[in-house]
């Protein structure tokens, strides 16, 4: 479900059988209703769809980056994990166990 940037409003997919795929587009219900409360109206359905798989790609890309940190971290804490068990009096106040 798609809302316009302009109002709010619900944008419902405007298409007909003449239509080649690149003529689909969304309108504005707010703008159907009355067309003096919508200035943003109208988004092409393909421009829609290039927002929607750009943005996924982004996402993609920022929990890529966010689980190799994770895995930089838990590979640290199992380093430091090997160091408590090999010297406990040094990392004094510290546990081995953890919870998880």
């Amino acid at each position: 479900m798609c809302t316009c940037a302009g109002c709010g409003g619900k944008m419902y997919l405007c298409r007909a059988n003449h239509f080649k795929p690149e003529q689909e587009y969304c309108i504005c219900s707010t703008y159907r209703k009355d067309r003096t409360l919508c200035k943003t109206h109208s988004i092409r359905r393909v421009v829609l769809e290039e927002i929607a798989l750009r943005n996924l790609r982004e996402r993609d890309k920022a929990l890529a980056q966010k689980k190799a940190v994770l895995a930089q971290s838990e590979k640290r804490i199992a380093e430091l994990d090997v160091c408590a068990r090999k010297s406990p009096c040094a990392y004094s106040g510290m546990t081995s166990k953890r919870t998880g």
